[in-house]
């Protein structure tokens, strides 16, 4: 062979230490005889070393089977017919005496160039002789690493470049005593990758990683595991991605000179499983962002896939590929730094010890976390808790989950939805036993050989309950360790179904475990690994709050209420309504520095609250037994049950409309209307709006732009509006006064901005509410501001009108200060008499403490239209930018907008991160701001201690539109 041949030519192969080469004191005694090809003479001096099996065939089951040999000058073969590879020094001409030449031997005399190594552990690609240091980037070179294992141990990468230079890492080597070893990689080393000089290790690595891939048209190897995350990693369509990564490890797998880990290869085959090729079509029809990929690593480091643009994509698939990932993830970190020398039967075993062993990770519910607290626990804790729990779980596959506590009880119910059998794991891997001699005889039932075999549904069945039955402990387990208050959890179990699924869902279990039963936590987490449905099969579901199922907000089972149940809602609301206004509970002292009100009444956004809870409660019973009789007896009883004189006039007034058969039963707001009787303001505003809308309709609509007939019945709806309202004052009603001032609210959160810059606890530029301090707050009405707002609107249409636009403009103001309606038309009327600064001054006060996504927009929107007039077009374009982030609604008109002015400014277009800057140079908040949602989550967390359910779902809402928090999303959904 040309292998024997050269080292009996050449009898010293070996390539000294660089240190040690001496000046070549022979002339280069090698010629090109065709391009790339060299013939070696024999007065050459010359160093060779052979390198053998360093490019191995591609193999039969590879597309590209052997070299393009059209692309060969010169048969490249030995005596075995593959070519024969190796380092040359001294025949050719380089920059310097330490550098040496990639080879392939052609025969005893004939060589071609492949790649060239210079002294500074560097390969270029090159097919011939280089005269001065290349300047490009190398194709491979070393890279050490700063850490060492040993004094004498030197450890680092392989680096690969690109003709862009962009790097990739295909293999790791080691350096001990001058001689270098290459690991990590796909590709197939062996011994042949072992005690190697620098320029053999250099050039195994340039013909492995460079040189082979390119012959045989293949994918260049990767270094154990990392490709995955890389390719996953910012993947803006997550699917591709996916297959990018089936596809590479089958593609490697098909190399006979690679051999991919056996956990990538487990990946592939799970994600073919899940169903991802039955995804090809529409992989490439979705634009970027449709399916969103993440790694939550705040809490279980678990992958989260989800389809945002709600693509015809089944969630059970989803489901599927999402449990792939996260078994992959999850047998990687059980065997750490072992995960790329895994065997496919050590990967299946893993993978079957996350189902045995899920109970394993349960917290220990002896020691609850309130132990040693030296205060006590609340609602929050609790709730939080629970939600921190379930987040940090780490499970082979989703799960969802809603749950409700009441700490009082010391109750807590979970609904969850679990995989179903179809979601099970196909196969298992069998490996054949001998029998209690030990003579290899196997067990009867055992497969005589090792090997993959597919479960029966029976087993997957089977599998699926007992992740049920694990799960439902773990999460009893996460509850009962929040504190030593809660006693009993009840767990009921579904499979899982589509969203679109109109069948009823299949109900895994149903039960109720206490305290007592995770006493031996030893003991319990053994049943759960044997056999788990010891713990739930006897227990019962007793102890579940009553209605608790009803107040799931997930629709799997909906209970419909008795008519005595429902009566006894309409008469209980009657007795909050009386308590809350009599004897209103106290707030903690911290509820009452968080939510600036000593109780309940400092955070009522609705006008005449006690009436409208009683409205509500009398239009859900009404809806529910429609029938005259019944309707009248509940009537009867609640005027009997309220001492309230406002109470028992609004019964009699809709039983005289039942009577004459005026009301419709089954239309709640119709009968809360009626309930709460005639509103004179809203009336007025009603008839306002319809004389206008009826002049527009008969005129032409948008085509009738002076028309007499439009600007008539503004007027008329303006006068009419104007005399309810100056009646109203004439009267006293919502009238400030030194004891007393009348404040309207839109939500929680601005009452709870109101109260903080009230009592000083909050500074809001341009916002001064010191004239409030110490007054008693009472709620107008709704309908008189929005009289007192329509007016505004009204008025800044005409210059005639302008003072008194402000006029009633400031009233607005004065009468909801945190609410965002009345600074946006207040800086309206600025804007159309021309005076855009105090229009600028007026939307910046409101963006300091405007809390609304729809505010903010619209707030932004405006701005953007002051700014551009007052000059200031590129304040003008973030604006805009901001609005059209904020707001789908407004989207379209904001984006239009900014087109007219970026093509009059000639303004460039910015990206939305500059946007934070723009507006702190141009003093504009960037809103909601920090300071403000802060507030928010104090608040937010006092309300759920209070029980002041509605307030703390307002709150959260608001948080969660601006920071996506798990915790806080599931506190809100607990909340019902």
């Amino acid at each position: 062979m040309l292998f024997n041949w050269f080292h009996k030519k050449y009898k010293d192969t070996t390539v000294p230490p660089q240190s040690e080469q001496k000046p070549l004191d022979k002339p280069v005694m090698a010629r090109c005889v065709a391009p790339g090809v060299y013939e070696l003479s024999e007065r050459a001096y010359a160093s060779v070393s052979i390198l053998p099996d360093a490019v191995p065939p591609a193999g039969t089951n590879n597309q590209a089977q052997a070299p393009h040999r059209s692309s060969q000058a010169l048969a490249n073969q030995s005596a075995d017919g593959y070519p024969v590879y190796g380092c040359l020094r001294g025949a050719l001409k380089a920059p310097n005496q330490h550098d040496c030449y990639v080879v392939a031997f052609m025969d005893a005399n004939h060589f071609r160039v492949l790649g060239y190594i210079d002294r500074y552990g560097r390969v270029f690609q090159t097919s011939g002789e280089v005269h001065v240091p290349p300047a490009e980037y190398p194709a491979v070179a070393f890279a050490r690493y700063l850490t060492r294992i040993g004094n004498d141990v030197e450890t680092g990468a392989v680096e690969l470049y690109s003709k862009a230079g962009q790097i990739t890492y295909p293999a790791n080597y080691k350096c001990e005593n001058d001689r270098y070893t290459l690991y990590g990689s796909w590709f197939d080393f062996s011994v042949t990758g072992q005690d190697l000089s620098l320029d053999d290790a250099l050039a195994r690595a340039y013909l492995a990683f460079v040189f082979r891939p390119m012959l045989y048209n293949l994918s260049v190897p990767h270094r154990d595991l990392a490709v995955v995350d890389q390719m996953l990693e910012n993947a803006k369509r997550p699917l591709k991605a996916l297959m990018r990564v089936v596809n590479t490890m089958e593609s490697a797998e098909a190399d006979p000179a690679q051999t991919p880990p056996a956990l990538g290869r487990s990946l592939a085959y799970w994600l073919r499983e899940a169903g991802i090729t039955e995804c090809q079509p529409l992989i490439d029809a979705y634009q970027d962002g449709a399916l969103s990929l993440s790694l939550n690593t705040r809490f279980a480091h678990l992958y989260n896939l989800v389809n945002e643009a709600n693509c015809d994509i089944p969630q059970r698939t989803l489901w599927k590929i999402e449990g792939a990932l996260n078994r992959f993830r999850l047998v990687g970190d059980l065997a750490n730094d072992q995960k790329t020398v895994l065997s496919l039967e050590q990967c299946n075993a893993l993978q079957f010890g996350l189902f045995d062993h899920l109970a394993d990770q349960a917290p220990d519910v002896s020691r609850p976390r309130d132990t040693n607290w030296d205060h006590p626990t609340t609602e929050w804790d609790v709730r939080s808790g629970i939600a921190r729990g379930m987040e940090s779980l780490r499970l082979p596959l989703r799960f969802e989950v809603e749950f409700r506590c009441n700490l009082e009880l010391g109750q807590v119910f979970f609904q969850f939805m679990v995989p179903d059998a179809s979601m099970m794991p196909a196969v298992r891997w069998q490996k054949a036993a001998p029998d209690a001699s030990g003579q290899g005889s196997l067990l009867p039932g055992v497969l005589p050989t090792s090997g993959w075999v597919l479960q029966s549904a029976e087993q997957r069945e089977g599998m699926a309950y007992d992740y049920a039955v694990r799960l439902g402990l773990l999460l009893a387990a996460v509850a009962l360790r929040q504190s030593c208050h809660i006693h009993n959890v009840t767990l009921r179990a579904i499979y899982f179904r589509e969203e679109e699924d109109q069948a009823p869902a299949k109900v895994a279990y149903l039960t109720c475990l206490s305290r007592e039963t995770f006493a031996d936590k030893e003991a319990w987490q053994a049943i759960a690994r044997l056999d788990p449905r010891l713990l739930v099969n006897n227990m019962a579901a007793s102890a579940a709050p009553a209605g608790w199922f009803g107040d799931m907000t997930l629709d799997f089972q909906q209970l419909q209420l008795s008519p005595e149940k429902l009566l006894g809602n309409v008469l209980e609301s009657i007795r909050e309504a009386d308590v809350a206004h009599a004897q209103p509970v106290l707030f903690s002292k911290p509820s009452v520095i968080a939510l600036g009100a000593q109780d309940a009444t400092g955070l009522e956004i609705n006008y005449n609250t006690g009436q409208t809870m009683i409205a509500e409660s009398v239009a859900e019973y009404l809806a529910q037994v429609p029938s005259e009789p019944e309707s009248f007896k509940v009537l009867r009883e609640v005027q009997r049950r309220s001492d309230d004189p406002q109470v028992f006039e609004a019964c009699n007034r809709v039983m005289g409309q039942i009577a004459e058969g005026q009301l419709d039963l089954t239309d709640q707001n119709q009968v809360m209307r009626a309930f709460m009787g005639p509103d004179t303001f809203v009336d007025a505003a009603d008839a306002a709006a319809r004389m206008r809308l009826n002049a527009f309709v008969q005129g032409g609509g948008p085509a009738m732009a002076g028309n007499p007939d439009l600007a008539r019945a503004n007027q008329q709806a303006m006068d009419s509006l104007r005399r309810t309202v100056e009646e109203a004052q004439a009267a006293g009603v919502f009238q400030d006064n030194e004891q007393t001032v009348y404040r309207v609210f839109d939500s929680t959160a601005s009452r709870v901005v109101y109260n903080a810059v009230r009592n000083g606890s909050l500074t809001v530029p341009g916002l001064d509410l010191s004239a409030d301090r110490g007054k008693k707050v009472h709620l107008a009405s709704d309908g008189y501001y929005y009289c007192c707002l329509e007016l505004l609107k009204l008025m800044e249409q005409s210059f005639g009108h302008h003072d008194d636009a402000l006029r009633y403009g400031k009233l607005c103001l004065r009468m909801a200060p945190t609410m965002a309606a009345g600074y946006r038309q207040m800086a309206r009327a600025y804007m159309l008499s021309g005076d855009l600064n105090s229009a600028r001054e007026t939307l910046l006060c409101a963006l300091r403490f405007v809390t609304a996504p729809d505010d903010v927009a619209l707030m932004y929107y405006q701005l953007a239209y002051v700014e551009w007039k007052a000059g200031h077009a590129r304040v003008a374009v973030a604006c805009y930018l901001k609005a059209i982030v904020d707001s789908v609604e407004l989207r379209d008109q904001a984006t239009n907008e900014l087109r007219a002015l970026i093509s009059e400014e000639h303004q460039p277009v910015m990206e939305v991160s500059a946007i934070p800057s723009v507006f702190q140079d141009a003093g504009i908040p960037l809103a909601p701001n920090e300071e403000i949602l802060a507030l928010l989550r104090r608040a937010s967390r006092a309300a759920v201690n209070e029980g002041l359910v509605p307030a703390a779902k307002n709150m959260l809402s608001v948080q969660l539109h601006y920071n996506h928090d798990d915790i806080l999303a599931h506190v809100l959904r607990s909340l019902g």
